[in-house]
């Protein structure tokens, strides 16, 4: 029988591509890719672009595979000795030098280690700094110098990166992970060791580790970006030719181990739900054929069709869950299709029973046609859009993607291979074939994990556990056929009018409607046949009155629950989804909203969408029950653990009981009515409050006008009693000074300075952009001082936390420490701050600068992002001339606007809360 099922299996992927005889023919390595070899084993792999960026990552194939049981954790502490000197760089002054070219440690300069790879990438914002970029690879090579003192101080860094990661209170994947690799060769090879091995690595073993296992017949050196193929190949000849090989053959890399496919039952995480799994082993992750190709996909299409299936059931049902869906877990080289259900303890016997029945329901009777539909649109969109997606690749996606098929023994494909494939796979896909993967990936041998709370019976699960198998084996439910909803959205009563249009600085054409809102549209090629907007004002919960806080956190999912007009939510979805359309409705604290996708020729219906949405809602009683329901669980799940708890006493501490910053809790969950979710969609929505519409696509502004008229003219917003916004956080007059919590189960105590100050201070563009870059400057310094000079902690952290149109400014920062440090890293973050509150040097300020406009300046190529942007920048009434010269603003930043700001932020005139959160006694 087993031999029969693999047999259809193989005829059924036979049949995508029409019993194609090359279906196992090896896909081709993208030919713009060029590799070349030194004659020391070094090989390197180039592929030019136009793009003035450069990327570079350098591979060493070793990590903790290769250790010995004395060297455990060397691979990943020999990784961070990398950054503290070398030949051509004293300490940490090669992350100084490139923070000077635009880049930022640990997003552009970084390093990453794992069983069998060892990898640093510099992401360069020009070619200008390319030599030096090599000089510091070539470095890492055979210069690292391992200061017996640098050692010292990084080991505290590491045991950092042990409480960072490694918490004692583990995760449930991180759980079965580790139960998965019992008794295989990777049980014992954490790349990050042991923390008794870091204490006791020194220089010179650190040293034998390095000269053993970093040696050109190891390496590979990747680069992309806007340099010739001759020009990069003689960077590279003169700077690592000279890199000796010591001889021994590299490394052979192996891929081919498995991890137990057991089933388990495991405590959640403090912070989780309870819950159930299954994983299905689907083979390597590497595909090397059209095959394998074709089955990723097809793959893939299954696992959209079992999410949007268990949504639908449990939306039908009205039934709470925390999470649901089907989705590819990598773990090693191999993938691994998974489903997951999260829910409360109380609901455990009946959410399992609905998420059981629906998969063996899926395994027996397949989906329909009209489901099927819903997932095939996105991948014929993919396909309409293909070129315009491939052209916005960057060279740092370039080199990744690199690394990655490197890494997994597979080729990269080429533009052409990957759009015919794609073209061949959509077009001869179809029900019967998908209905038959569903069958064959449901009906494999299945690995089961049940998480379970504290509250739960452990013993009673294992019993349940071991009978799971044959529930599951029971014979699914046949889907009744159900009459499709045929009827379209709401069409408005009325026209509106376009008032006025105007032609502005970058390509904009501005449109005010009749109604008052007003519409900028961007016209750009690079959106392709896509189209991106968000409608957005200013107001969120700063609109609403207290009582409707809570309502306001409950409305979108809700409403999403209950779906629009004649469908419910589930038909909404995937009517939306058919159309090519994606609608993300949000509520903040100082804006609501819409962000929308659609595919241009859907744009009609996705402006449609915005008028339903903006003139009605829909909230039936049993969904808000549901979405309470899953509220309760999350909020139990997240305080009812220490972090929680501790978060929660920082914000009782620090704002008034009707600031719309306090918590929302249960008990405020549990009295929210659907009127009152009525009444904020009315507050929200019905108002002008200088509403915008931002577009951007790539249509003749005269194809969008009569959409204007028809569908976003015709919202009826209320220029009357409309309420001023509260801006004011409504702070407490007088903060707690110290705000402790000794009911930590982690080694380490977690510290949070908080710097308030409520002084009213308009903002600007210019003091978004000045903001940024402080930020900027005081994580720079934070790192320093608490990282580098004393090793006190991993990743310490410095954020605003304070929103758009708020007054004032309030400021977090973080670190989590050795509990005997906490004195040392109080009187570093004092003399963090006063040096910020009063001397910024102008070198700082040149970095922060340079840094900030590289980082924004993506967002000309992404057309997504950019609408966000101009969609903040609109509502909050700081202009978008800001974001049409990127560089020219950062650059009007001056050294005593900067020192004002930090000083407001960092000084005297801050109220200061500490907060720490201790192991218990």
């Amino acid at each position: 029988m087993q031999l029969i099922k693999k047999w259809l299996t193989f005829f059924t992927v036979l049949l995508i591509v029409g019993c194609n005889s090359d279906l196992d023919k090896s896909i081709p390595e993208d030919s713009n890719w060029s590799q070349y070899q030194l004659d020391n084993g070094l090989r390197y792999h180039l592929y030019p672009t136009e793009d003035k960026e450069i990327s570079i990552r350098l591979m060493i194939h070793a990590g903790s595979m290769q250790e010995s049981d004395k060297q455990k954790g060397y691979a990943h502490f020999v990784e961070h000795m990398a950054f503290n000197g070398s030949r051509h760089f004293t300490g940490n002054e090669v992350i100084r030098l490139f923070e000077k070219t635009g880049g930022s440690f640990g997003a552009d300069i970084n390093a990453f280690t794992s069983y069998q790879l060892t990898a640093y990438k510099m992401d360069l914002s020009d070619k200008q700094h390319l030599p030096l970029a090599l000089t510091w690879m070539r470095d890492v090579a055979d210069g690292i110098e391992f200061s017996p003192e640098q050692v010292e101080r990084e080991k505290g860094v590491i045991l950092g990166e042990f409480r960072a990661s490694r918490s004692e209170n583990e995760p449930l994947f991180t759980k079965a992970y580790l139960e998965a690799v019992k008794g295989t060769v990777l049980e014992d090879k954490d790349p990050l060791g042991t923390e008794d091995s870091v204490k006791q690595a020194s220089a010179k073993a650190l040293k034998d580790y390095y000269r053993r296992w970093y040696q050109p017949q190891n390496a590979e050196l990747i680069i992309s970006g806007n340099i010739s193929n001759e020009e990069l190949s003689t960077l590279i000849t003169q700077q690592f030719s000279t890199w000796k090989n010591n001889g021994k053959p590299a490394v052979n890399k192996q891929r081919g181990h498995k991890i137990n496919n057991g089933s388990y039952t495991l405590l959640v995480g403090e912070m989780e739900s309870p819950s159930l799994h299954f994983l299905v082993d689907r083979g390597p992750i590497a595909i090397t054929t059209y095959r394998q190709q074709y089955q990723y996909w097809l793959d893939e299409v299954t696992q959209q069709l079992i999410t949007q299936r268990l949504q639908a059931a449990f939306n039908n049902a009205a039934q709470a869950v925390q999470y649901s869906g089907s989705y590819s877990q990598w773990i090693g080289y191999n993938r691994y299709a998974a489903a997951s259900i999260a829910f409360s303890a109380d609901n455990r016997e009946a959410t399992q029973q609905l998420f059981l029945q629906t998969v063996r329901s899926l395994r027996d009777y397949g989906v329909s046609q009209s489901e099927l539909e819903s997932i095939m649109t996105g991948y014929r969109n993919t396909l309409s859009n293909f070129d315009n997606e491939w052209n916005k690749r960057k060279p740092l996606q370039i080199v990744d993607d690199k690394v990655f098929a490197i890494e997994q023994a597979m080729p990269v494909q080429s533009r052409e291979t990957n759009r015919q494939a794609l073209n061949e796979f959509v077009t001869y896909i179809d029900l019967k074939r998908v209905n038959k993967n569903i069958e064959d990936l449901l009906s494999s041998n299945l690995s089961w994990l049940q998480g379970y709370s504290a509250s739960e019976s452990l013993s009673t699960l294992e019993q349940e556990l071991i009978k799971l198998p044959d529930v599951y084996a029971q014979t699914g439910f046949k889907p009744l056929e159900l009459q499709d909803v045929t009827s379209e959205l709401k069409q408005p009563k009325a026209q509106g009018e376009i008032v006025s249009r105007t032609e502005k600085e970058g390509d904009f054409t501005v449109w005010q409607l009749s109604n008052g809102v007003e519409v900028w549209y961007q016209r750009d090629p690079q959106a392709g046949q896509r189209a991106h907007l968000v409608y957005a004002s200013q107001g969120g919960k700063a609109a609403l009155t207290p009582d409707l806080y809570a309502a306001s956190d409950l409305l979108p999912q809700s409403a999403a629950r209950s779906g629009l007009g004649e469908f419910n939510g589930a038909q909404f979805d995937s009517y939306l989804r058919k159309k090519g359309v994606a609608v993300y409705p949000f509520i903040g604290f100082t804006f609501h909203g819409l962000e929308v996708n659609t595919e241009v020729k859907a744009l009609p219906l996705a402006l449609n969408t915005i008028f339903n949405i903006s003139t009605e809602v829909k909230v039936e009683p049993r969904q808000l029950e549901a979405v309470k329901q899953e509220f309760y669980e999350n909020n139990n799940a997240y305080y009812g653990s220490p972090e929680g708890q501790w978060y929660k006493a920082i914000n009782a501490e620090t704002y008034q009981p009707h600031s719309r910053h306090r918590f929302v809790l249960n008990s405020d969950i549990a009295s929210v009515t659907t009127d009152q979710l009525l009444q904020v969609h009315q507050r929200l929505f019905h108002y002008n409050r200088g509403n915008k519409l931002v577009i951007i696509a790539d249509l003749e502004p005269a194809q969008i006008a009569p959409m204007l008229r028809k569908y976003i003219a015709s919202i009826n917003l209320s220029n009357e009693n409309v309420s001023l916004l509260n801006f004011d956080n409504q702070y407490k007059g007088e903060l707690a000074p110290l705000v402790e919590v000794n009911q930590g189960n982690e080694k380490g105590t977690m510290l949070l300075t908080r710097l308030i100050n409520t002084q009213k201070r308009a903002k600007s563009a210019k003091d978004v952009f000045a903001e940024d870059a402080l930020q900027r400057i005081a994580s720079a310094r934070l790192l320093d001082e608490v990282r580098e000079k004393r090793g006190l902690d991993y990743s310490p952290e410095v954020y605003p936390v304070t929103q758009d149109g708020e007054w004032g400014s309030d400021w977090f920062v973080t670190a989590k420490v050795a509990s005997e440090d906490l004195k040392e890293v109080q009187l570093a973050l004092k003399t963090i701050f006063d040096g910020l509150a009063n001397s910024i040097t102008e070198e700082e300020l040149s970095t922060a600068v340079k840094q900030l406009a590289v980082a924004v300046e993506p967002i000309n190529d992404d057309p997504i992002q950019r609408a966000w942007f101009y969609s903040r920048y609109l509502i909050h009434g700081y202009g978008i001339e800001a974001l049409l010269d990127i560089e020219g603003t950062a650059n009007s930043i001056t050294l005593d606007d900067l020192q004002q700001k930090a000083n407001w932020v960092f000084g005297a005139k801050s109220k200061k809360l500490t907060a720490t959160l201790s192991p218990q006694s």
